[in-house]
């Protein structure tokens, strides 16, 4: 943490893989306090950074988790693409919602977003 916060100055490329890194590790509380951190550090964050805070909410299978994300997202003005809707969905059939994951994908292809999209690869 000396290090970090040491003269050199952060941007989305020194966040980022910390979140996935978390993501990975089923650390996901980690993930999204990184994800805040980054923001608090007023460090432009963007999908990618997102999506990877929102698979960490997958991997927790937490919907409250998942949406606390997905606010922050909208909050900071970055769009969803069809990773996020993927991800989003993917949350919903893991935990039997499968009407739920349907009309998130079905939402992002009225999005314009490609059908088959994977899930963000973390």
């Amino acid at each position: 943490d000396r290090v970090w916060r040491a003269s050199l100055r952060p941007d989305a490329r020194s966040y980022t893989p910390l979140i996935r890194a978390c993501a990975r590790m089923k650390r996901t509380e980690e993930a999204e306090t990184w994800l805040t951190r980054m923001l608090d550090d007023r460090v432009a964050a963007d999908t990618i950074a997102f999506n990877a805070a929102l698979h960490a909410s997958v991997q927790a299978e937490s919907l409250a988790q998942l949406w606390r994300v997905y606010d922050m997202m909208e909050a900071n003005g970055v769009a969803p693409d069809a990773a996020t809707y993927t991800t989003l969905a993917l949350l919903y059939a893991r935990c039997g919602d499968t009407e739920r994951a349907e009309d998130i994908i079905y939402k992002s292809e009225l999005e314009g977003n490609p059908k088959g999209q994977r899930e963000y690869d973390i």
